[in-house]
Order: structure tokens, then sequence, then C-alpha cells
């Protein structure tokens, strides 16, 4: 296991906010939290 604070802790959820970033967020333009909510809760599911 790695000591906390270590660049290979969060190597998952980086590339996963990456993805995200890529090919949701930057697609589109979101107005509201609950809008962005959605998109990525559907993404997601």
């Amino acid at each position: 296991m790695h000591r906390k604070g270590t660049p290979s802790d969060n190597v998952c959820i980086e590339a996963f906010r990456s993805t995200i970033l890529k090919e949701l967020i930057h697609r589109q333009t979101i107005v509201t939290f609950q809008e962005g909510k959605k998109l990525v809760e559907n993404y997601i599911v």
C-alpha cells in the first residue's frame, strides 16, 4: 500500500476525472449545478 500523499494514490480517480472532463463537461454548457450533477450521474450509469 502506498503512503498518503504519493502521486500513485489517486491515479484511478484522476483518470476518471480526466475522462469525464474530456467526454462530457467540455462538450456542453452547464448552467446549474443540478444540470451538471444529472449529466455526470447519467454518464456513470
